[in-house]
């Protein structure tokens, strides 16, 4: 009822359609981790915060039409739906990332999208037991990297890094790295990290010790095999996104 009494009597509001609102929510729940990454140490990384990025602003707002302006009355009405909505799978807004969120550094997190995916750490807060640091950690670092997926080819995506400053210790999308010990976390991830810019989808994985297992096919072969059947290398351009990676 208060978004029909905002739309309605609230001049910035006025104009801006459902299926706008619809989509507002849809780009922004995949970026939970990237919202909260912007926001100061004190703010709660499990309540959707007061006040969204400027890169987001600017992403959303181009994304969907909604002035600027008119971006933070929307999600301050929004944000607890965005941040209530689970994790989505597949992407139906992936033009949107790809023209609109890549400029700013934004990328999509669906599972099986075609444009680029962020990894992030399975968590916000230093889980090093000997670390007496209480807040979210905000120090990051982001590179590009390229995922294998058994489905939609070779992927574009961001690898986010989060480095504690009280333990020294740094945590990536599988594992976490402190004094030059790696420490996988117990779950097995949907994308398993290969190389240092290099990630494969679980599932790809396993097709491929099955087909070493039980079909005697060698690793080269493979590797062919999936170069010319399912990499759709000719369907993409990484340069587009300003990826460094060749397929």
């Amino acid at each position: 009822m208060a978004l029909f009494t905002a739309l309605r009597r609230d001049p910035d509001l006025q104009g801006i359609s459902f299926l706008q609102l619809m989509t507002f929510t849809r780009l922004l729940s995949p970026l939970k981790n990237d919202i909260i990454l912007c926001q100061p140490i004190t703010v709660s990384t499990t309540d959707p915060p007061a006040f969204l990025p400027p890169s987001i602003i600017s992403f959303v707002s181009e994304a969907t039409g909604v002035p600027s302006s008119a971006i933070p009355k929307c999600w301050a009405l929004l944000k607890e739906e965005v941040w209530a909505l689970p994790k989505p799978e597949l992407s139906n807004d992936e033009e949107l990332f790809r023209t609109y969120g890549w400029k700013v550094g934004i990328s999509n997190c669906f599972l099986l999208a075609k444009a680029s995916i962020s990894l992030f750490p399975p968590m916000q807060e230093c889980r090093n037991a000997y670390c007496a640091r209480i807040n979210a950690i905000k120090k990051s670092d982001c590179r590009q990297v390229v995922i294998y997926t058994l489905g939609s080819g070779v992927l574009p995506a961001w690898a986010v890094h989060l480095y504690c400053p009280d333990c020294n210790t740094s945590y990536r999308h599988n594992f976490s790295v402190q004094d030059g010990i790696r420490t996988y976390y117990g779950d097995t991830p949907t994308y398993i990290q290969i190389g240092e810019h290099q990630f494969s989808e679980r599932r790809l994985v396993g097709l491929w010790v099955t087909s070493m297992l039980t079909a005697w096919v060698l690793a080269g072969s493979l590797l062919r095999l999936y170069n010319m059947a399912l990499s759709q290398q000719q369907e993409r351009d990484f340069a587009v996104g300003g990826w460094q990676f060749e397929l």
